[in-house]
């Protein structure tokens, strides 16, 4: 919960729309197969602009994980995977990968195994998603 309330406050930051404020709260519930199968029900009880954003959402984060076949990307091969971006789902990306980042760099940023990787996942995510200002 800490994760959505505080990527909340960097997209109200960012003037994000009402519709994705609502669909980054959902994010998590769709993002990975498993849960997209679970929770795919809640879809009709939204609207088709937010359901819209969540599954925009899915398609670019899901393009660009941190993984070892993907340590090596630099701009270029994010913008061959990840391509265009709706400018709405752009802030909720951005506001994921802040998050995201904040807490790695709190908790994991001299530990994690792949620190290495996840800091230049974080730091390439960011510079592309602020390219498309």
């Amino acid at each position: 919960m800490k994760h959505i309330n505080d990527g909340l406050e960097i997209m109200i930051a960012l003037d994000a729309s009402m519709a994705a404020l609502q669909a980054f709260c959902l994010h998590p519930l769709f993002q990975a197969d498993q849960e997209l199968a679970t929770y795919a029900p809640l879809a009709s009880v939204f609207s088709p602009e937010v359901i819209l954003l969540v599954m925009e959402y899915r398609r670019a984060a899901n393009a660009y994980l941190c993984k070892p076949h993907t340590d090596a990307w630099e701009m270029a091969d994010l913008h061959l995977y990840v391509g265009w971006i709706l400018p709405e789902v752009r802030k909720m990306l951005l506001a994921d990968k802040l998050q995201n980042q904040a807490d790695f760099l709190i908790h994991h940023a001299d530990t994690h195994i792949r620190k290495a990787e996840l800091k230049h996942y974080f730091q390439l995510w960011i510079e592309y998603l602020n390219a498309m200002k």
